[in-house]
């Protein structure tokens, strides 16, 4: 058994120790509120800030085990999520605290599942608006696609066609660009031309092979008869005297014309029509000698090479179209209009030439212009020995060839809209990335509180026994207000059910709080509801076990703690010893009520009181302190009147407005103050007033150090003048008998009745 203890530490006690004891098998403490009980019963819980040395009898230690405010508070959990359903033990109350932090509202689950929506609708907005991106990027690069097949219809079957096309499907054209690699991995795209020019030998089944285009043959003037003539003066033969004169007039092309007429003029001039001489046609004739007239044929056979010749252009220009797609159009229109003004310009000085032989005519070289033509004719056989080249190489040659095609259209027609796609693309991943991270945290963190939940529901104890065992307690105590049921909603809960069965939803009263778990703690001191090993002894601390109770409940937690005085002073049970503690005047009386069963037990009467430095003394009492509650006030007096040491005046003039007003004025028939006075001599009458005065103000206001300080001089007094109030009116024997005398409350009644008639 626990016979004494040194309590140091807390607001009360401070650093001297405040000795409890000697203790009894059952100890009363009485304390008014704020005086040091609930630091007592701290102490014996273990609070780290409170020191308490024990002295055990025959080193027999026991196990505390406490009810207060912090018991209810941690072996009575509310749930917040559900009103009116609650879990007793003490590891189901920390329990289920956790499980409301976790699932209550506004709690850790719902914090983690908010912040998880909230990150994954930031993911899936980053992954909308890189889709919504991808849809423009479809949009734009099928209508340049359509653009180009319809400008390049030949390239249409690399872009659409069955063998590596898309088809109609504008994914699958977003797709294929996106694949197409970079400029970096795989150089600069071919130009349009190039690939227009390969698409029409290898997409086309049809497509065969194409002839050579025959080149220019040169004409080589300057190596044909009659060009050396081209730059002469042809005339006749200067030996014959006609020659002079056509010389002197410079008419030997006109007399050449002339010539051949003279045979059809009948011997008369072809120009002027008069007679000529028989030898005229003779002189002529040896003008224009055979000389004249073989360089007039060398220019002539000149002339028609040359025409020959530019005849056969026209031959070889017919079999263009066929090889026109490799052909620069550009290159030869310019070198064919080049070798057609050089062929005109030669023309017209033949024509010339032809007509007046006797005048020299330059001629104008057709090498240059030929070898030009030439040149872009061999650039355009080239293309044709390509072009039968991927006929023959078709298969191998048209996979190749589409890659071209896609290369150009990624990074020549659709580079803008690729570019664009590919920075909202970058951005939008690198912002999932991160939130998927986000995300994955938020679903651990939500699987870690459902495993902190699974754990915590298996930390809720079960307590049907004990509630079943409460609500018997409540039943054969005549207690119907309540009983407690299960909850539907929680495991291991319970509500509290009213007599009529319906289910309360509300939270629990402060005083339904302290009932319940104080019927709890009842049972707890049976020791089955832990883990101990049911060997050590219990010693129970009580403090204030009626807080906010209703006066039926009161009874029934007084009978039950005389159920456990009683378990106490039997030396085989599981409960070793009790200490209570309350301010509860009436609370205190009925407990402590000495029944013929209850003479052998052994009791401890202690008081704690505040004295005047702030600190709480305890008081040892041989016998009850607290008869009544008018003994007890009639005890302060008594303890101020004998004390040498000043105590608290605020409560000493409480205690005093309260005895005069229950002996006079509810006692005495209705005297008070104004009938008293009259009782007194003048001098006194002004110390009947300030007492009067000083204890309605002492007891209703506090006494402002400005205008009043009280000291142990007016502390006695005032009680001299306490005392001759009775004195003055008669009543100095129930005086004399309540601060010196008689302990009985019918003896002293008994006393006012006396001198009440």
């Amino acid at each position: 058994m626990l016979e004494n203890v040194e309590i140091t530490g807390g607001a009360c006690f401070g650093a001297e120790p405040a000795e409890l004891g000697p203790l009894e098998p059952v100890t009363f403490i009485f304390g008014q509120n704020g005086s040091g009980k609930t630091t007592i019963s701290r102490a014996f819980a273990g609070y780290d800030s409170l020191s308490m040395n024990c002295q055990w009898s025959n080193s027999l230690e026991m196990t505390p085990r406490v009810y207060n405010r912090d018991f209810i508070d941690r072996f009575l959990s509310e749930s917040s999520r559900i009103p009116g359903v609650f879990v007793l033990g003490e590891r189901s109350g920390d329990a289920q605290k956790r499980l409301d932090e976790i699932e209550g509202e506004g709690g850790e689950r719902q914090a983690a599942e908010n912040q998880l929506a909230t990150v994954t609708k930031s993911r899936d907005d980053k992954a909308t608006e890189k889709e919504e991106a991808r849809e423009t990027l479809k949009k734009e690069v099928w209508k340049k696609m359509q653009q180009l097949i319809k400008d390049e219809t030949s390239l249409k079957p690399a872009f659409v066609g069955a063998a590596g096309g898309v088809g109609n499907s504008k994914d699958k054209l977003a797709e294929k660009l996106l694949l197409v690699p970079s400029l970096e991995e795989s150089g600069e795209p071919p130009e349009l031309s190039v690939l227009v020019t390969e698409a029409a030998a290898v997409l086309y089944e049809s497509a065969q092979e194409v002839s050579w285009l025959p080149l220019l043959e040169d004409f080589s003037a300057d190596q044909r008869r009659g060009f050396k003539e081209l730059g002469e003066r042809l005339v006749g033969s200067d030996k014959v005297t006609l020659s002079e004169l056509i010389e002197k007039l410079g008419n030997s092309d006109w007399v050449a014309h002339g010539q051949k007429y003279l045979e059809y003029s009948d011997g008369r001039c072809p120009f002027c029509q008069q007679p000529t001489l028989e030898s005229f046609a003779t002189h002529l004739a040896e003008v224009f000698d055979e000389t004249y007239k073989a360089k007039v044929s060398s220019v002539r056979e000149f002339v028609e090479g040359f025409e020959q010749w530019s005849e056969g252009l026209k031959t070889i220009k017919s079999a263009y179209p066929e090889a026109a797609l490799y052909l620069d159009q550009a290159k030869y229109a310019e070198a064919k209009t080049e070798l057609q003004r050089v062929l005109s310009e030669n023309s017209a000085a033949l024509l010339k030439k032809q007509g007046t032989p006797s005048e020299p005519i330059a001629w104008m070289s057709l090498e240059p212009a030929i070898a030009d033509l030439n040149r872009i004719l061999e650039e355009a056989n080239q293309g044709i020995d390509k072009h039968n080249d991927l006929i023959k190489s078709r298969k191998q040659e048209r996979p190749k060839l589409q890659d071209r095609c896609w290369k150009y259209l990624a990074h020549r027609i659709a580079v803008a809209d690729i570019a664009a796609y590919r920075g909202v693309e970058a951005a939008c991943d690198k912002a999932v990335e991160s939130l998927n991270q986000k995300v994955g945290q938020g679903k651990k963190r939500l699987e870690e509180l459902a495993d902190q939940v699974k754990e915590l529901q298996q930390d809720v104890e079960s307590t049907r026994p004990v509630i079943n065992k409460i609500n018997a307690l409540l039943s054969s105590s005549g207690f119907t207000s309540f009983h407690l049921v299960e909850s539907d909603e929680f495991a291991n809960g319970y509500k509290l059910a009213r007599e009529s069965g319906e289910v309360k939803q509300n939270s629990l009263s402060e005083g339904e709080r302290t009932f319940i778990a104080f019927l709890y703690y009842y049972h707890w001191l049976e020791g089955r509801l832990d883990d101990e090993d049911g060997t050590s002894k219990f010693l129970a601390v009580i403090d204030d076990p009626i807080s906010s109770l209703d006066s039926d409940i009161l009874f029934i937690v007084s009978a039950l703690i005389r159920k456990l005085m009683s378990r106490a002073w039997k030396p085989d049970g599981r409960l070793g010893q009790i200490i209570l503690l309350t301010h509860n005047v009436y609370f205190y009386r009925d407990v402590t009520y000495e029944g013929s069963r209850d003479n052998n037990g052994r009791r401890a009467y202690l008081v704690i009181r505040k004295v005047q430095n702030g600190k709480s003394a305890i008081e040892k009492h041989d016998d009850n302190p607290i008869k009544t509650d008018y003994q007890r006030l009639w005890g302060e007096v008594r303890r101020a009147t004998e004390s040498t040491d000043a105590i608290s005046l605020v409560g000493l003039q409480n205690v005093m407005r309260r005895i005069l007003e229950t002996y006079f004025r509810i006692w005495g028939g209705g005297i008070w103050d104004g009938d008293i006075q009259l009782q007194f001599t003048e001098p006194e009458r002004f110390v009947y007033n300030a007492l009067f005065k000083w204890s309605n103000e002492g007891s209703h206001e506090a006494v402002e150090d400005l205008h009043y300080t009280p000291s142990t001089l007016t502390q006695n007094t005032y009680l001299n003048v306490f005392r001759r109030v009775f004195e003055a009116t008669r009543h100095e024997q129930h005086y004399n008998m309540m601060l010196h005398g008689k302990s009985s409350l019918e003896m002293q009644t008994s006393e006012w009745a006396y001198h009440s008639n």
